[in-house]
């Protein structure tokens, strides 16, 4: 994290923010008098909210971004010897698990499988506020609670009656398979100086991280992970208005989701809603939209801190443009501990083609903890 470029693009955040809002009120004062806004005034606005909004996301790169650290177990050097070459020796062989005996693949070192999937979060930073759980089976059961415990007064129910008390369920969530592939110049895989390990998890990084980005949120639950807009258990608080962000959407969407996991929850909202979301108000024309560096993105909304995704809607009518709530607690991301790797050099000639393969599952597991706002009456 470059912390002079990060304070650098907070203070074109905060300087913008404020001209905006300037421009926002000569807007809303020439309404009042000629009844709309003028073209160019309105054009101004949209054209800063567009900078803030590419702002917001540099920013969010920067926060999210941590030095790289070279992996230097044995585990590591095999597979880097491994890719490089081609070839392994006997030694070596032992010290990696073979994949699939067809295609000649190897798993990937669990060390560099950490720093992928970290790196993931990059690319989609919803996928560092979900639950990652790891496994090395093909599904993983998730607890799910199917009755509330029920208390009573001493006066209504004799004490030595058994109220009714908490039930518990368990849904199985499977991994789906998905793959990235990565073409290398030969000529850069015989240059020792070339970063091969930097190379590979920076481009399968991106790779993973955008599709499991979009299955987290829109995802369809057949052969990918069941996204949390599709979920139909996840409960939607109206804007009150179509097609806008408004403050009682906000509000609501606050006061709807039980103090227990406000500790914790986190606006998510597409980049262009953001631009918009600075210019709204409370009843006491106060913005709802403060800044504080504090909480690891340039300002609160509410009080709360938020992340940009580019997988939520955008502002639309009916979109459901705001994702709200605790998703540690909410969602679960699923991920099998082994990725198999598997390195072609003939078919993409002079490249050497690699290719990883994973399984990932993912499903909201507590849909009480996520509130989506939808941008209607």
């Amino acid at each position: 994290m470059d912390e002079k470029e990060l304070k650098s693009v907070l203070d074109d955040i905060l300087s913008t923010t404020a001209a905006m809002r300037a421009e926002h009120e000569k807007g809303l004062e020439e309404a009042r008098k000629a009844g709309e806004e003028h073209a160019e005034t309105k054009q101004i606005v949209d054209r800063m909210a567009h900078e803030i909004g590419e702002l917001e996301l540099r920013f969010q790169r920067l926060s999210l971004e941590r030095p790289s650290e070279k992996v230097t177990t044995p585990e590591m050097k095999a597979f880097l010897e491994w890719a490089r070459s081609g070839r392994i020796g006997p030694d070596e062989a032992k010290l990696l698990r073979l994949g699939d005996d067809e295609t000649g693949g190897y798993f990937a070192p669990v060390d560099f499988v950490d720093s992928l999937i970290e790196a993931a979060t990059i690319e989609e930073p919803l996928l560092s506020l979900v639950s990652v759980r790891r496994t090395m089976r093909a599904s993983v059961a998730a607890p799910t609670r199917t009755q509330r415990a029920v208390a009573v007064w001493d006066a209504d129910q004799d004490f030595t009656t058994e109220t009714t008390g908490p039930k518990y369920g368990r849904e199985e969530i499977p991994t789906h398979g998905a793959h990235a592939i990565v073409d290398i110049e030969r000529e850069d895989l015989e240059d020792t100086t070339f970063d091969l390990e930097a190379d590979l998890r920076r481009e399968w990084a991106r790779g993973f991280g955008i599709i499991d980005g979009v299955a987290v949120v829109t995802g369809s639950g057949v052969a990918r992970p069941k996204g949390i807009t599709l979920d139909t258990d996840v409960e939607t608080i109206n804007s009150g208005t179509s097609g806008a962000l408004t403050y009682a959407g906000f509000l609501n969407a606050v006061d709807a989701l039980k103090p227990g996991y406000r500790a914790n929850a986190t606006w998510v909202l597409n980049r262009t809603s953001i631009g918009d979301a600075r210019l709204i108000q409370d009843a006491a024309s106060h913005y709802i939209w403060t800044a504080d560096l504090t909480v690891g993105s340039p300002g609160t909304i509410l009080g709360f801190p938020y992340r940009i995704s580019e997988n939520v809607a955008a502002i639309a009518a009916a979109a459901k443009a705001v994702l709200f709530g605790d998703f540690s607690q909410g969602y679960w991301l699923v991920e099998r501990l082994a990725v198999e790797v598997q390195r072609d050099e003939y078919t993409q000639w002079p490249k050497v083609r690699f290719k990883a393969r994973r399984r990932v599952g993912g499903q909201v597991v507590l849909p009480e903890a996520i509130k989506i706002i939808v941008l209607s009456v």
